[in-house]
């Protein structure tokens, strides 16, 4: 696909997508809970869309399923503890090529630790695993919750079902904390008390309670809405529907940053209007933000500081190398390409310009089949730049309908 930018005033209104991740959340807690609810707005992101098709394969009872995350890195570690409790079953539980690549070891080892019966199939520590479904009693354990809040929330939504409950005591710093953050709110939601300090959780045996339930848009994918609107010359107002102001999404932490860079929220009803009041001097942004919870956050927030406040110093990213692709180096090698240096050093990034930008008329991207690189890089047009992006289809992960929404602020789309 080839995107340009025309550069005009722009007020329009942005659909965006249903969260994936408390979308997933709750997918999870209806399957666990013994009495149905209904659930609105549920994400069409194929992660979701791919949860639901498993969770109802594995609700046949058929024995010795295959089940296939592909590429859904929350439908894997989400599903790896929910199988290990199907009592008297057995599942291989695969994925892509680079899902098996991504650890899950922590995981995995706090599962047997507290009597689950999991094999790896293959590497020791990586996907595929051979899971055979029992009674898990609970009780205490630790996990490293330093490559993935993930595998801490996992155990957190099926602990309910363990006739101990657990105590769960988290080894290093937990990255992504504001996701772990999320899955506790929404499972206090469906009537589940637990204690969570620092790096302890207590969750005690307990039943879901039925509730209908509301899914709110995706603040992730509002954040690349916010950076455009920075990235713009003009001063423009985006309307992005249904976002919660005092959202369990730790992405909601955008509209914060955005002010330093010009941008004003607003919040009326289902409505969430930012504006661009003023243009930022990129030589008086010279802030470091820590962004070890805002990991979806730091894809967009990356290219938008790459390209336009290079004195911009980023920190809590070491965790992007564990995602669908690995987003820092793949971010580094691309934006190389109209020479914009990626620095990485002492866990902190900074960037180089080697060159006016303008001198680049147009540029070829790998989006490496990443949804959040694919959009990330998007964005490159702004600055005037002809952007050719391949296997763009990936954005359907999270956001399907990215590609017509920003044509609404200006992009042209040729295929």
């Amino acid at each position: 696909m080839l995107l340009r930018y025309s550069n005009k005033p722009i007020t329009e209104t942005i659909q965006l997508p249903a969260s994936k991740s408390i979308s997933n959340r709750v997918l999870i807690i209806q399957a666990l809970c013994k009495n149905t609810f209904n659930v609105k707005n549920v994400s069409t992101a194929n992660d979701t869309q791919l949860l639901q098709k498993l969770l109802t394969e594995i609700n046949s009872f058929k024995p010795n399923l295959v089940i296939d995350a592909e590429d859904a890195g929350t439908v894997y570690r989400f599903l790896t503890s929910y199988l290990a409790i199907q009592q008297n079953r057995t599942f291989t539980l695969t994925g892509s090529e680079r899902m098996c690549e991504r650890p899950i070891g922590d995981l995995v080892e706090a599962l047997i630790t507290l009597g689950a019966d999991i094999t790896y199939l293959n590497k020791i520590g990586f996907p595929p695993l051979l899971i055979h479904g029992k009674e898990i009693k609970g009780g205490k354990v630790k996990i490293d919750a330093s490559t993935s809040s993930q595998f801490v929330s996992s155990l957190c939504l099926v602990a309910p079902t363990f006739s101990k409950g657990i105590n769960i005591f988290q080894e290093n710093t937990i990255v992504s904390e504001s996701y772990l953050d999320m899955t506790l709110s929404i499972m206090n939601d469906f009537g589940i008390d637990m204690s969570y300090e620092e790096t302890s959780i207590d969750i005690p045996h307990a039943a879901y309670q039925s509730i209908d339930y509301e899914i709110e848009n995706d603040w992730s994918s509002a954040t690349f809405f916010f950076c455009m609107l920075i990235m713009m010359e003009k001063k423009s107002t985006f309307t992005l529907n249904h976002l919660h102001e005092y959202s369990t999404q730790g992405d909601a932490m955008i509209a914060e940053i955005a002010e330093v860079f010009g941008i004003k929220t607003m919040y009326e009803d289902e409505l969430t209007f930012i504006k661009k009041i003023n243009e930022v001097d990129p030589l008086t942004i010279t802030n470091t933000y820590n962004l070890e919870s805002f990991p979806d956050l730091a894809i967009p927030f990356i290219v938008l500081c790459a390209i336009k406040f290079p004195f911009v110093k980023l920190t809590g990213i070491h965790h992007l190398e564990y995602k669908e692709s690995q987003r820092l180096t793949a971010l580094s090698t691309e934006l190389k390409k109209f020479n914009i240096e990626l620095v990485y050093q002492q866990e902190c990034l900074s960037f180089i310009h080697h060159s006016q930008l303008g001198e680049t008329k147009s540029v070829q991207f790998n989006t490496y089949n990443d949804h959040r690189i694919a959009m990330a890089l998007s964005m490159v047009a702004l600055i005037g730049i002809d952007v050719e992006l391949n296997n763009t289809d990936c954005v359907n992960k999270s956001f399907p309908t990215f590609w017509k929404e920003i044509q609404k602020i200006g992009f042209e789309l040729n295929p």
